[in-house]
């Protein structure tokens, strides 16, 4: 028991070194995806392959468990790194249109299935009493990335050579693999549980501790979808804030992920419950989510101010959603936690088809309100969750 224990944690600190690495090859080109494909199809055409790349992504989370269950998530964490750095070397050098769309697509299912496949790895090196310190220091690593990815991938862009961002985004997986193959090597599947989709939704479905921490973690890709896609717009060419300022402005937005959830998932496992800091969270993300339709002016303080508290309570539902959801669940529960992970690709997949819509009646600028009021809306959901012991 002891060495199973202490191989649990050896694979745990080594998800934790080859995390922050895949962290940061993750957030690096986020903010120029954008601009990069603008130059190869028009606004509209980028929105909907943003859409197309994560329906795809969800189709690959449904078959997911079952590569899992006939290699085992070492080789297919390997081949899943090894392919993502071929895609990025060839977003780097290939001048096609079409093949770089393709590209950029299987980098998007790249990205979900490596994140998936890391689930497994830290879900088997914790217990349930240190899930949420163990989730909070995980996240916590992917905040702190998040926070440097923006000033690098700026200095290395420079005056729009995206190619170059690319080409070392791929370059930086590399010690990742080579950690991967001798620290991984040793890890021990899980009898994976392949149940049809439909049993494991009905499972999720029939427990209303799992159908509102589901309900938790759609309220909050759907906001993370939303603000992703429609902030910037929002910030720069409705409040006239230019890329510099907007910036700093995110710079200073992101801090509450890298400061608060480890510290928050610590008190979930030895002082509070996961759901009164789930319904603290809601209430500051809706309150301050409607504040941003308010007119603050070219104020840089105020509206940081405003969206770093949006940020505080987002900070609190995503700890204490994962927290709950990862006590709840075990490592061979690999089709649950696909499910989970397909929130996010279809969050991202609908928010745009949603918000196309809603143009037709509200202005973006009241689009907030709208998000606000629904967080309030859905603590009714929350309030019913039983706490962890």
């Amino acid at each position: 028991m002891k060495r199973s224990f202490r191989h649990g944690q050896s694979i745990l600190y080594s998800a934790y070194t080859v995390g922050f690495i895949f962290f940061l090859h993750s957030y690096l080109p986020v903010y120029f995806n954008s601009s990069f494909l603008s130059g190869l199809l028009n606004e509209k055409s980028v929105g909907f392959l943003y859409t197309v790349a994560y329906l795809f992504s969800i189709l690959a989370l449904l078959f997911a468990p079952l590569m899992l269950k006939r290699f085992g998530n070492y080789k297919f964490a390997l081949a899943l790194l090894l392919s993502q750095v071929l895609v990025f070397w060839g977003l780097s050098s290939l001048s096609n249109p079409a093949s770089l769309i393709i590209l950029f697509i299987l980098s998007q299912i790249g990205l979900i299935l490596i994140g998936y496949s890391f689930d497994i790895f830290v879900e088997q090196g914790s217990i349930n009493k240190i899930t949420g310190g163990v989730r909070g220091i995980f996240l916590t690593i992917g905040n702190f990335a998040l926070v440097l990815s923006p000033f690098i991938a700026g200095l290395i862009v420079g005056n729009n050579n995206y190619q170059r961002l690319f080409a070392i985004v791929g370059v930086i997986l590399l010690p990742a693999i080579f950690i991967a193959i001798f620290r991984f090597r040793g890890f021990k599947d899980s009898e994976y549980r392949v149940p049809p989709l439909k049993g494991a939704i009905e499972r999720v479905w029939g427990d209303k501790n799992m159908r509102s921490v589901f309900i938790a973690q759609l309220m909050l890709r759907i906001f993370y979808a939303f603000m992703a896609i429609y902030l910037p717009i929002y910030m720069h060419e409705h409040i006239g804030f230019s890329w510099p300022e907007i910036g700093v402005i995110f710079t200073i937005m992101v801090l509450p992920f890298a400061l608060f959830e480890l510290p928050l998932g610590k008190l979930a496992d030895k002082r509070y419950g996961e759901k009164e800091m789930l319904v603290l969270g809601f209430v500051i993300t809706g309150v301050s989510t409607m504040f941003l339709s308010m007119d603050f002016g070219l104020s840089i303080a105020l509206w940081a101010l405003i969206l770093f508290i949006t940020r505080v309570g987002v900070s609190m539902i995503e700890i204490m959603s994962e927290t709950y959801f990862f006590k709840k669940i075990n490592a061979e529960d690999s089709e649950i936690i696909s499910l989970f992970r397909m929130i996010g690709p279809a969050s991202y997949a609908l928010v745009p088809i949603i918000v196309l819509l809603l143009f037709f009646v509200i202005d973006l600028r009241f689009m907030f309100v709208a998000l606000g009021l629904l967080f309030i809306y859905t603590i009714k959901h929350v309030l019913v969750i039983e706490d962890t012991k």
